[in-house]
């Protein structure tokens, strides 16, 4: 399911605007920096949303407690129909969403017209003010937190056990690597079923606040006109009209989102059943998984005298056989592409013992200098795939390096450009 965000206006303190990303129940399983990002951005809306809605509806219980002073609380209830509650940041709007969304601005200019008679409307203000509570608390409290925590526990979980059960190598007990093993897999589907939901729940709570807070301040608009035809006769059949169509548009909103949830479901079920491969493809020629990297830094781990003064480093590799080009990111953060030039190069690899497993090596050109860059896979699947993916580009294999002595490592090398954009 395709969905695209449009980032329009920040309202939480300084936030700057960002480039937007979609998020997709495809990427779930991936996990690339584009999609965290997309989350994030959800997460951003979600939460000024909650934060909207909290001081929003404060002001409304200020009207009811000072009906005197209601010409000045009114004031700020309506700049924050005004803001529009975040509706139509992520994603484009149709022109009946569009309608909804003005229809806000709109509700917050009938307000002024029916000061006097404001007491008559404190209790059908009090209950739309509830339902307006009990949507933030169940929905962008509750039923987000829930969520949110399942997603980074269970996310943290599957990184813990990707880099601490791929130290365990051949050198261990075939029992401990099975277990190990065992322990990735599940960790990683329980992973992908969690952010599976919690995506679920982030497109369904942006789709569900179209409706819902739109309709609950239509429904205080409304009937505050019915108990004030007094204070607008001279408006009444154009704006009891503009009422009824927001209305409708939104049970309309409500009733395509309802519509639209058992494919939703579906679409989730099916990436349940059958995740993507890794590393992905999003082209014919683009290629790209997380891996683990071997640079230079000191390792909190146990290291070999060969791997003195290296560490193993989460990194997130794109290949562009085409181009013949890696790329490699901090798996959180998304940078610009810079290429370098292409030197063809055939110097022999650096022979590094090493006890873990699915290693593979690519030849690079950086700056005209060449060097061989050592990744590890995150299982023996992924390491084929990116061995068949990289081809003649890779050295390596998913076997133990006992000693010095032995295990010497075949390689041949290309022509590969690196794009190494690491924060």
């Amino acid at each position: 399911m395709h969905r695209s965000s449009i980032k329009k206006k920040p309202t939480r303190g300084n936030r700057q605007p960002a480039k937007n990303f979609d998020l997709e129940f495809s990427e779930c399983w991936l996990d690339p920096p584009r999609y965290r990002q997309a989350i994030g951005q959800y997460e951003n809306t979600i939460e000024d949303t909650r934060d909207a809605i909290k001081k929003t509806t404060k002001h409304i219980q200020d009207l009811i407690n000072k009906g005197r002073a209601f010409s000045d609380a009114q004031q700020i209830l309506n700049q924050d129909l005004q803001n529009g509650f975040q509706i139509g940041d992520i994603g484009e709007l149709s022109q009946d969403e569009i309608y909804m969304k003005n229809s806000l601005k709109e509700c917050s200019e009938m307000f002024r017209t029916y000061m006097d008679n404001f007491e008559i409307m404190l209790e059908s203000m009090k209950k739309w003010k509830m339902k307006i509570d009990r949507f933030r608390e169940n929905r962008l409290e509750n039923a987000y937190s829930e969520k949110r925590r399942a997603y980074k526990k269970y996310r943290d979980k599957y990184y813990k056990n990707m880099a601490s059960n791929s130290g365990v190598g051949e050198g261990h007990k075939e029992s401990k690597q099975n277990q190990a093993i065992r322990e990735t897999k599940k960790s990683r589907k329980d992973y992908h079923e969690h952010a599976l939901a919690y995506v679920d729940t982030l497109l369904s709570i942006e789709e569900e606040k179209k409706y819902e807070l739109v309709e609950n301040f239509a429904q205080i608009a409304g009937d505050w006109l019915q108990f004030t035809k007094s204070c607008y006769e001279c408006y009444h059949e154009q704006n009891d009209e503009k009422i009824k169509q927001t209305l409708n548009l939104t049970n309309n909103q409500r009733a395509r989102h309802k519509n639209t949830q058992e494919e939703t479901d579906k679409l989730r079920q099916r990436y349940v059943k059958h995740p993507p491969l890794c590393p992905q493809s999003q082209t014919d020629d683009e290629y790209e998984g997380h891996v683990l990297q071997l640079e230079k830094g000191f390792s909190k781990g146990p290291m070999t005298l060969k791997t003195a003064g290296y560490k193993w480093s989460h990194r997130y590799l794109e290949f562009n056989a085409k181009k013949k080009q890696i790329v490699l990111f901090n798996p959180d953060t998304v940078v610009a592409k810079t290429p370098y030039d292409v030197v063809f190069d055939t110097s022999r690899m650096d022979d590094m013992n090493t006890d873990r497993k699915n290693i593979f090596h690519i030849q690079v050109s950086d700056k005209g200098d060449s060097k061989c860059l050592t990744f590890q896979a995150a299982s023996e699947e992924e390491f084929k795939r990116w061995q068949q993916l990289v081809s003649c580009n890779t050295g390596g294999n998913p076997r133990v390096y006992v000693d010095a002595g032995s295990g010497a490592i075949a390689h041949a090398s290309h022509n590969i450009e690196l794009c190494d954009h690491i924060v």
